[in-house]
């Protein structure tokens, strides 16, 4: 008897780590999933958050789910499970975003909501916020203090060496003092690039999940900006596409490397465009076979069509002017 329970626990931990294995090599971009949560964010936009909450679901199916900057899409589908009273599967993710990703839990909810009544009599939020703010706080470690710090620091020199370089242009700077300040540019990007690998290899793509939500606004545009100023080396490149197929970087920004690279070369012809990733080269299209072609590379990279770019910003714009949307059908 013990012999086959013996062989029973064994069996349950291959299966266990068969399945870790298995949950880890999803490759993000051919398994659909950026393409979900696109539409889900889509739907979410128009107001139709019944197929929101679906796209959702079929995105979890096929990786686990992630928060990536822009979509959030962890952040929406707690939302929504709170709306549909699916409150085992908000806190379930209330627990990875808070641990993950450092969110504070005191945004999780609004007493004032419709549905706040009925989560207390499922779930005691007291006790809930009480373990979820003990997680914010061992997420938020000095460690993470420390590398968070160090990127911050490499972003302000990234800024500051073209600031001021760029600065000399418009004094009457000698040709020795342009000289340095252009040397001085081209030592802080190789640091950046060897530092910035060294970083990607010990904790995976420095996103949202490194810096955490309380450091977006010091981190966010700034690491775009410092990765397309670092690029021009190939390892780069290849890191940055590794980590999207894990689901650890979002997929404009190969998109916008590989096309910054074209026009830095002077290359701005449509015909040369790769992804169309810089939004007035997207919106500026016209030609059905380049914009064809550009989906065609864009699907393959993770990225979202330019159809679905254009609607999000106009989706965007017309929702921060207070305007009702019109779903497909004429409804608001």
């Amino acid at each position: 008897m013990r012999k086959y329970r013996r062989i029973i626990s064994i069996s349950i931990c291959l299966f266990i780590g068969i399945a870790l294995q298995a949950q880890e090599a999803v490759d993000y971009i051919t398994s659909g999933y950026y393409q979900f949560i696109y539409e889900a964010d889509i739907a979410h936009l128009e107001g139709n958050d019944s197929l929101a909450y679906q796209k959702l679901q079929q995105a979890e199916q096929v990786a686990p789910l992630k928060e990536q900057d822009t979509y959030y899409e962890m952040s929406l589908y707690i939302d929504l499970s709170l709306e549909k009273g699916h409150y085992e599967k908000a806190v379930h993710y209330m627990n990875i975003l808070v641990s993950e990703y450092g969110r504070d839990p005191s945004t999780f909810w609004d007493e004032d909501a419709s549905y706040f009544a009925s989560l207390q009599k499922h779930i005691n939020t007291d006790s809930l916020l009480t373990t979820l703010n003990q997680k914010l706080e061992v997420y938020y470690s000095l460690e993470r203090k420390k590398i968070v710090d160090e990127i911050v620091q490499m972003i302000n020199n990234d800024q500051r060496v073209r600031i001021e370089g760029r600065s000399l242009n418009n004094k009457d700077a000698t040709d020795a003092e342009r000289g340095k300040a252009y040397q001085e540019w081209l030592d802080v990007d190789a640091y950046n690039a060897k530092r910035m690998l060294e970083i990607v290899d010990e904790y995976g793509f420095p996103g949202l999940s490194l810096y955490g939500y309380k450091n977006i606004v010091e981190c966010y545009g700034g690491l775009t900006a410092l990765f397309l100023h670092i690029s021009d080396k190939q390892d780069i490149k290849d890191v940055i596409l590794t980590q999207i197929r894990q689901g650890k970087c979002p997929p404009e920004l190969y998109g916008l490397i590989v096309d910054r690279h074209i026009e830095k070369n002077a290359c701005v012809d449509d015909s040369a465009l790769i992804y169309a990733a810089f939004r007035n080269r997207a919106e500026a299209l016209v030609d059905s076979e380049i914009i064809d072609r550009i989906n065609t590379n864009r699907k393959a990279i993770g990225m979202p069509t330019i159809e679905t770019a254009k609607q999000r910003t106009w989706l965007k714009n017309e929702k921060m002017k207070g305007i009702p949307i019109l779903t497909k059908d004429g409804s608001l």
